[in-house]
């Protein structure tokens, strides 16, 4: 018994923090994408007039705990060791299923490689490239599969529904997938018992989704609408633009360029009278356009969990079993169809397709231990195909490392060259957040000493970017404030050249009765990466005729090709 409970400890609770930190010292860690920096600077009151409580869409209660801790350490990485956690727990949630249900029919030996390569395969991309919409689907999967496992014991309910319920609050879309995704494993774990951990999940979600829109300001409401309206057009390529006067013009380009921060440009009347969802276009092109990215995303990352069911199923096939195992046909199909649905939906991006597979992945794992050990037992075809696949699986794994640890490099020196421009002043932003991708979880990334005022990302749509705004300029119209920081001493502008010449256009077009206009003018290239954000001088210059303006700006747009290339 006491061996029985080491080992169990062992596999459970060690190996997942041993496995994680595996992957860091071999390969490193990283953010997939900006989203990830760009929250935390928000929450820590880089950019907000101070650490905000309330991200409105994302880490419901979890976003005050983690404010509060950035107040008391502003510099701690709180972010990056909260989705880690979380990250391990979701590990020793499922380890302490699959030991219970593999421990009757294997060795210690066999059960650690087994959870070993689950992870390697299946669990490590998390760990390497973390974003924070993975964790609600390996949270909530974990989570059911925990309950369902011992459907009788209402600790066990508990425990699961605590995981159900930090994924839904960090992001409920993505709580939604991974119950989706662990409702097969769940019912071969204990059949018409995982009604109860299913249903009382999904009780949850809807009573949570309930009780936060009910407490939604108009403001707030406005802001998730306006986050909706925004990511099916730019994120999700489901609408088409009709404009018919030079504000809709204007409103398309702002969205176009991520300037959201102007209500009076982009507003949901924008959304409603110029955008529109065309029949033909999507049928003809946008799906085809979704489902070849799609492709190349389970091909190029996934291959080898696609290809994990199809082997099990060869082997369901060559044991003339097929007829026997028809639910483990009708959830393959089942999932195919959820990929289907989301890849016209949402084109499969790698932080929604890497933990759907693994929880599926997990799930198929469960099916072959309670029907039978065939595959996992390892016949010598499969153990030298395993021993084959392993080292070029990990070494694709180290070469992709090498060029994250590339970017991470160049990006950070980025980093510290803005603050090294920026300390002691107030720094205007549009597109600093390029270099936010690949950027380490545990270190805390400094732009200035002081207020970031950020006009270029989804999160300009948040409401204490227009607070920090009004604390600056004393006015909460986006265009005047822009007026006033043009003018403010101790003001630093490092904007993307495409932000520049939007720019010029929004102040002429935006209100043609004002007499100024702001000019911006390329004074310093920090990087040599086109991509990467200059510094510009903004000035106030008195307004010109149209025309001269658009030649101005074809003039600006040349020269900042011209010193593009020159570097």
């Amino acid at each position: 018994m006491k061996e029985l409970l080491r080992t169990k400890t062992f596999l459970v609770w060690i190996l997942p923090a041993l496995l994680i930190g595996l992957t860091g010292i071999l390969f490193g860690y990283y953010y997939e994408s900006n989203d990830d920096v760009a929250i935390t600077q928000v929450m820590r009151g880089q950019a907000a007039p101070g650490p905000v409580g309330n991200l409105h869409l994302y880490f419901h209660g979890l976003s005050f705990l983690l404010a509060a801790l950035y107040k008391i350490a502003p510099l701690v990485p709180w972010f990056g060791i909260t989705l880690y956690l979380l990250l391990y727990s979701s590990l020793v949630l499922l380890y302490h299923v699959l030991f219970e249900v593999l421990q009757p029919r294997m060795s210690a030996l066999a059960m650690g490689s087994c959870f070993a390569l689950l992870y390697w395969f299946a669990w490590q991309e998390t760990a390497l490239l973390m974003n924070f919409t993975r964790l609600p689907v390996l949270l909530v999967g974990s989570g059911v599969l925990f309950a369902a496992h011992r459907g009788g014991k209402w600790s066990a309910l508990g425990i699961g529904m605590v995981a159900v319920v930090l994924g839904w609050c960090i992001r409920p879309s993505a709580g939604i997938l991974g119950l989706v995704a662990a409702i097969p494993g769940a019912w071969w774990l204990s059949r018409f018992r995982a009604v109860v951990p299913v249903l009382s999940a999904g009780g949850l979600m809807v009573m949570g989704s309930v009780l936060i829109s009910s407490s939604y300001t108009p403001v707030e409401k406005t802001y998730r609408r306006l986050d909706v309206w925004k990511a099916s057009y730019s994120d999700f390529l489901l609408y088409q633009t009709k404009p018919v006067t030079k504000a809709d013009s204007l409103g398309i380009l702002s969205v176009q360029h991520w300037s959201l921060g102007d209500s009076t440009v982009v507003n949901e009347q924008l959304f409603q009278r110029v955008f529109h969802f065309d029949q033909d276009i999507f049928v003809r092109q946008t799906i085809l356009h979704k489902a070849f990215a799609s492709f190349y995303v389970l091909r190029d990352y996934y291959a080898l969990l696609v290809l994990f069911p199809m082997a099990v199923g060869l082997w369901l096939s060559w044991n003339k079993k097929w007829l026997q195992n028809w639910e483990f046909w009708l959830a393959q199909i089942a999932f195919t169809a959820l990929l289907l649905v989301l890849t016209i939906a949402m084109k499969l991006p790698l932080r929604v397709a890497s933990p759907l597979l693994s929880v599926w992945t997990a799930g198929i794992v469960i099916y072959i231990a309670q029907r039978s050990l065939g595959p996992l037992r390892l016949p010598a075809v499969w153990r030298w195909a395993l021993y084959a696949i392993l080292p070029l699986f990990s070494y694709k794994l180290w070469r992709d490392s090498r060029e994250y640890k590339l970017s991470q490099a160049q990006n950070e020196a980025y980093l510290k060259q803005i603050y090294a421009l920026a300390q002691h002043k107030t720094l205007v932003s549009a597109g600093v957040e390029w270099a936010y991708e690949m950027l380490s979880p545990f270190t805390t990334y400094e732009l200035s000493d002081k207020p970031v005022v950020t006009l270029m990302s989804w999160l300009t749509l948040e409401p204490s970017l227009v607070e920090l705004r009004n604390q600056l300029t004393g006015t909460r119209d986006f265009e005047e404030s822009l007026k006033r920081l043009a003018v403010k001493p101790g003001v630093i502008w490092i904007i993307r050249d495409e932000y520049a010449a939007y720019l010029r256009r929004y102040t002429h077009m935006h209100r043609p009765q004002s007499s100024v206009v702001l000019e911006p003018t390329l004074q310093r290239v920090i990087a040599a990466n086109p991509e990467f954000a200059r510094v510009y001088t903004v000035r106030l210059r008195p307004r010109q005729p149209e025309k001269q303006v658009v030649k101005a700006n074809n003039t600006a747009d040349l020269s900042d090709e011209k010193s593009t290339h020159a570097q």
